[in-house]
């Protein structure tokens, strides 16, 4: 820090309240506290591509001679398409002096360095692997950063904020899962309003004075209580054997006393035919036994 010159901090200082005011989009960075000359940045890997979701934190270390002098570059969060911890060789590093450009600045070379990530072009510091190997990286990215890199959490508390609420998410949607599973099970519907298929057995009455053809369509049930019914369903079914049995005793009593009263009027039908007939058939009767008016009644 004491061969810093005072243009090089001016100017880092400047360039960290511009990204402040118009930030960079997928880009964040930070000065390390105490060190002007010792950036941390976080790239947010491109959409649609290998990278997306993924959160890498890498490190900017600027020359004292900064701008005229370009920085170092490294990645520290896993992912697939450069080394961990390994300066990398781009034409805005200190690997290429001479095609450095003063007027770049901090936001110019992390959006360079972004742009080449999604490229396969190769260099110092860039490693091969597999698209499926990158996607699993990019999962594990923010999760790596939060437990195993300090400096991350110390100077993007932000993105510790983020996991903490995908972590608390993730354990709601499990617990409302859970929940779910048991209400579900505490509300199935079941065949009937009350009765249990599994705990109740109905067997219809065969009896044949209670035959269904001629006592009506209401069946007499007999209800049984398996051992494994409850007592609610105990309570439930007496209720329910008594009104169903009660209803055809109803059904019983108004027939029988239907076939009484059709009976009874038949019964007075005849006697009433046997009075107005009885007069014209004794005459008639008399005519055939050859009895004279006077002599039918002697």
């Amino acid at each position: 820090m004491s061969n810093i010159s005072q243009h090089c901090s001016t100017r880092l200082q400047k360039e960290y309240r511009s990204l402040l005011k118009d930030p960079v989009p997928n880009i964040t960075a930070h000065p390390a506290s105490g060190n002007i000359l010792e950036w941390h940045f976080v790239l947010e890997g491109a959409a649609d591509s290998e990278y997306e979701g993924g959160v890498y934190h890498g490190k900017l270390t600027f020359p004292p001679q900064y701008p005229f002098k370009p920085p170092s570059i490294c990645v520290t969060t896993p992912n697939g398409r450069f080394a961990t911890n390994t300066p990398l060789c781009l034409s805005m590093t200190n690997f290429h002096p001479e095609t450095w450009n003063p007027m770049w600045r901090v936001g110019t070379i992390l959006s360079g360095l972004l742009s080449f990530m999604s490229d396969n072009e190769q260099t110092a510091g860039s490693i091969v692997t597999p698209v499926t190997e990158r996607r699993k990286l990019a999962k594990e990215s923010l999760e790596y950063n939060i437990k195993k890199n300090p400096m991350f959490r110390k100077l993007f508390p932000e993105w510790v904020e983020v996991y903490n609420k995908r972590e608390e998410e993730k354990r709601q949607g499990i617990s409302n899962n859970d929940n779910t599973s048991i209400s579900s099970q505490q509300t199935e519907v079941k065949p009937s309003s009350f009765l249990s298929f599994k705990n109740i057995k109905c067997i219809k009455n065969t009896n044949a004075s209670l035959d269904q053809k001629t006592m009506g369509e209401t069946p007499v049930v007999q209800v049984a209580i398996t051992d494994n019914s409850t007592p609610e369903d105990k309570v439930k079914l007496n209720k329910d054997t008594e009104a169903s049995n009660g209803t055809v005793a109803d059904d019983v009593q108004k027939k029988g006393n239907g076939i009484g009263r059709r009976l009874t009027l038949l019964g007075m039908g005849i006697v009433f035919l046997a009075v107005v007939l009885s007069p014209i058939y004794t005459q008639k009767w008399g005519q055939w036994m050859g009895l004279g008016p006077e002599e039918k009644f002697n």
